[in-house]
């Protein structure tokens, strides 16, 4: 296991590293634009959702960027996160308009939310990479309704080591399963997460420190009116409203 001594030499150095690519440097890339980066998900497949049609089963883990189901369990790294408040219609309602709220005090359509909707409706969103993956880019990782116990775990976790020992992020690892739970309208699967014991090694920090940029790029431009839908319970979600980062419970 490394010590707090080695870690943040490793983290305060992640840059310097860089190939110089001289006239070639940002060659072919003066067209694309941070704002417009798009980003998959990383999703508990439940029995309704839309990935089942194409063979995932309920209880795996599920990756939207090249539609790949991830096994039953899969280890994650935290590079950014963030929250928001979501109201979904009832499953089936067209008539209804999904709401937003970025700071908690108002909705998307201007009005107000009350209390049931302030700790019913939250949201935490990861962006993460998978630790046993090469990917550079994150993917998206939604705790919400039954799973959000587990989005704070993970935060207060990240929170606990990044005051006592002034870690980044992604520094360490979390192992990500699923639980089957029974509830009145038939089963369905929640998130669970376990913090995996020592840190990531040098090579792993470098890739998830680049994955921090590119998020930090995606949420600070990001609007949800670049992603084509959400999904919820495989019902497809306009979306119109910006994501904004979480300051209020831990590193920033």
């Amino acid at each position: 296991m490394k010590n707090e001594k080695d870690l943040t030499t490793v983290s305060q150095g992640l840059d310097t590293d860089k190939k110089n690519w001289g006239k070639f440097a940002g060659c072919g890339l003066e067209d694309v634009q941070e704002a417009k980066l798009k980003l998959g998900y990383l999703k508990l497949i439940q029995k309704m959702s839309p990935e089942v049609e194409m063979g995932a089963k309920a209880g795996e883990f599920w990756e939207t960027s090249n539609e790949l189901p991830c096994g039953d369990s899969v280890d994650i790294i935290i590079v950014k996160k963030t929250m928001d408040w979501a109201k979904f219609p009832a499953y089936g309602d067209t008539s209804e308009k999904t709401l937003f709220s970025n700071d908690g005090i108002t909705w998307s359509n201007g009005e107000l939310l009350n209390e049931d909707d302030k700790w019913r409706s939250y949201r935490f969103r990861f962006y993460v990479v998978l630790k046993e993956d090469n990917e550079l880019v994150p993917y998206i990782l939604i705790f919400k309704s039954t799973s959000k116990k587990t989005g704070e775990y993970i935060s207060s976790m990240l929170k606990r080591y990044g005051k006592m020992n002034n870690e980044p992020i992604f520094a360490r690892s979390f192992k990500l399963s699923s639980d089957k739970e029974k509830g009145d309208k038939g089963s369905y699967f929640v998130l669970k997460a376990n913090i995996n014991e020592g840190f990531n090694d040098d090579e792993t920090l470098k890739r998830a420190y680049e994955a921090l940029l590119l998020a930090e790029a995606h949420c600070a431009s990001y609007t949800l009116k670049d992603e084509d839908t959400i999904i919820k319970e495989g019902v497809r979600v306009p979306q119109d409203r910006p994501v904004v980062q979480d300051n209020s419970l831990g590193l920033e």
